[in-house]
């Protein structure tokens, strides 16, 4: 009768780990039983090798994508179980200052003391605080504020992620009901970059405009932290209903990029 060649081996490894090699077999079986009773008895089981995360999505940006007052919390809750999500964005931060004051290097700590993922995504939108008069922050548009992103993509890149650049979210702002777009050169300066690295982009400036525009003044108020006339009332900064609609767009985006299907990308697009 043949043998069971893998169970020889596995009776020989754990009786190697017992410090029985050198006992007769009779004597490693035993130690091999006991150690299986002792086993059941405390409801233990063996351990196994962890299996890598399937998928990492990272969020790295300013505050219309940092939890409380962006879209990241909402787009990270979306993203269970098909993969784990870090919402590292920060209010206020410019492409400039998030790499300044060393959240860009606490990324990369992060990432390199997390246990492997078969694919990490690298979510990075910066614009708004780049633009001038935000002294420490602001960048130049047509030099700082490139070679920012360029130097993201390709730090992402080494550290073993997949980045996807996503253009600044509109702020809705209206004069005399027509809406006002100031964020238009950054966005196309994220493109430009995105073309010259082939790096996936999401548009979210674009599909966010047109969101806004259709949606009208009124209804896009809705969209803030607060209603209009209390504290905290702005149209840059998102609360529940804003966040659910444009995390919408960047789900979208994001199945279409990496091939996995999160979930219902249109959970808000009627309101």
């Amino acid at each position: 009768m043949m043998k069971n060649t893998n169970s020889s081996r596995f009776q020989f490894l754990i009786c190697l780990l017992l410090g029985a090699i050198k006992s007769p077999v009779a004597l490693c079986k035993l130690k091999l039983a006991t150690l299986l009773l002792i086993y059941i008895a405390l409801g233990l089981s063996f351990p196994v090798l962890a299996q890598p995360l399937q998928q990492r999505v990272v969020l790295i940006g300013d505050s219309t994508m940092a939890p409380y007052n962006g879209y990241g919390q909402a787009l990270c809750l979306r993203l269970d179980p098909q993969a784990e999500c870090w919402n590292l964005a920060k209010n206020g931060r410019s492409s400039k200052s998030f790499r300044e004051e060393g959240l860009w290097t606490q990324v990369l700590e992060k990432l390199h003391a997390s246990p492997p993922a078969m694919s990490t995504w690298v979510l990075i939108q910066f614009g708004h605080n780049d633009q001038p008069g935000k002294p420490g922050r602001s960048t130049d548009l047509l030099t700082e504020y490139p070679f920012n992103l360029a130097t993201f993509v390709e730090e992402a890149r080494a550290a073993g992620m997949k980045p996807i650049l996503v253009t600044p979210l509109i702020r809705r702002s209206f004069k005399n009901g027509q809406h006002i777009d100031d964020l238009a050169p950054w966005a196309q300066s994220m493109k430009t970059i995105a073309h010259k690295l082939q790096v996936p982009l999401i548009d979210l400036h674009a599909t966010s405009r047109q969101k806004v525009r259709d949606a009208g003044e009124a209804q896009a108020d809705h969209y803030a932290v607060s209603p209009p006339g209390t504290q905290g009332f702005d149209r840059t900064h998102l609360g529940p209903l804003g966040a659910c609609v444009f995390s919408d767009q960047v789900l979208k985006g994001l199945s279409e990029i990496t091939g996995t299907a999160y979930g219902d990308s249109t959970l808000c697009a009627a309101y």
